[in-house]
């Protein structure tokens, strides 16, 4: 590595740290940090208010947020989004709407808000946990994934784990996270509870599609989701898809690989990265697509079973959550090894006739997972908490 080399990765590094430090002097400032959380039942669930760390543009986990949000209001809720990063109002409704159209509830930053304004706040992420206390409200806790899973061993991990362990009520998408709060946190004096994970079915219909025709293909495309993040391993995906590729090519099949959900400036070493997608733009990549992969290492996303509904069959991972919510026989789990890819492949483009079978398995679960059924869920939660 030259000098110029070394001297960016320092500044990349004391960059981090300057990032981490920002984050955790927010937290320690915070109005009661890390004091256990005593809840006292509402006399009403009327006002509600979910705190949110802004709302990006094409963020699966804020328009889930958005999605609830609405839902709940049209059940008779009166809903606010809290925003704790003081952005631009403006620019938050903007991006609420190009993540949901239509999305119902009122955006507000967490500054302008009263201390009596709610009967419930929610966090939605690990840092929101740490505003709750300005707020005499009952304060949950709605968990889209196990996020000390996201960093080392550092201080944002001890306080990322913490929030598990003030006594909040938490409310889980899936029971996944459930599980790593009581694996991880089994002292955890908090309420654990959680809801299906679901999808919004009409917004992904079923394609039709005629698998037989990858048994004479010479050439599949992949539709490959991935983040800059460490849970969707962005680097061993790259590496396992060259060397498929590599394996492939030998046998006469090409692969003509997509990826999305990065940021443009992502340079993958094969293939094209196609950025960050709308809901439209995805739902036509499927459609043109012969296989989806997705690396769910820590709580699943929405996008395998975006794809299943759309028929795309899914390559997914051993080690990661797909098998806490679908059988394995719904998708083609692999590993880390390329040659196990490559073999699943070649038995496919061998007998296509596995996948009607896989696809049916997938079904069966999809059937049974929207937001409508999950919100009401959820609204029961509420209503066992007045008190």
């Amino acid at each position: 590595m030259n000098n110029l080399a070394y001297i960016v990765k320092d500044l990349y590094n004391i960059g981090l740290r300057r990032h981490e430090r920002r984050i955790i002097d927010t937290v320690l400032d915070s109005p009661g940090f890390a004091q256990p959380v005593f809840n006292i039942r509402p006399k009403s669930v009327q006002k509600i208010a979910f705190i949110v760390p802004g709302i990006d543009k094409y963020s699966g986990g804020i328009t889930s947020v958005l999605r609830l949000g609405t839902y709940l209001a049209q059940f008779g809720h009166e809903i606010t989004y809290a925003d704790y990063t003081n952005a631009s109002i403006n620019e938050l409704c903007k991006n609420a709407s190009d993540n949901l159209l239509g999305y119902q509830g009122k955006i507000a930053s967490v500054d302008s808000l009263s201390a009596n304004a709610f009967d419930v706040v929610i966090a939605t992420n690990w840092q929101s946990v740490y505003c709750l206390n300005k707020f005499n409200a009952y304060k949950m806790y709605f968990v889209q994934d196990y996020e000390p899973f996201f960093f080392n061993l550092s201080e944002r991990y001890l306080l990322a784990k913490l929030t598990y362990e003030l006594g909040l009520h938490i409310v889980s998408l899936g029971s996944w996270n459930v599980k790593q709060i009581q694996r991880e946190c089994p002292s955890t004096p908090s309420i654990l509870e959680y809801v299906d994970f679901p999808f919004e079915p009409k917004e992904y219909p079923h394609c039709a599609r005629n698998y037989s025709s990858y048994e004479e293909t010479k050439k599949y495309v992949l539709a490959v989701y991935t983040k800059e993040d460490g849970k969707r391993i962005p680097n061993i995906m790259q590496s396992l898809l060259y060397r498929t590729s590599s394996v492939l090519s030998g046998c006469g099949l090409q692969l003509d690989i997509r990826f999305f959900g990065a940021k443009k400036s992502f340079k993958p070493c094969i293939g094209k990265n196609l950025g960050k997608l709308s809901k439209s733009e995805m739902l036509e990549l499927y459609k043109k697509s012969d296989f989806g992969m997705v690396a769910s290492m820590s709580n699943i996303s929405l996008v395998p079973y975006e794809m299943l509904a759309t028929g795309l069959p899914v390559i997914e991972f051993k080690s990661g959550s797909f098998e806490s919510f679908f059988p394995s026989e719904a998708g083609i789990l692999i590993d880390y090894n390329y040659q196990t890819l490559a073999n699943r492949l070649l038995s496919i483009h061998n007998d296509a006739s596995q996948l009607t079978k896989m696809l049916e398995q997938a079904n069966a679960i999809l059937g049974k997972s929207n937001w409508f059924r999950s919100a009401l869920q959820f609204e029961k939660i509420l209503k066992k908490i007045v008190a």
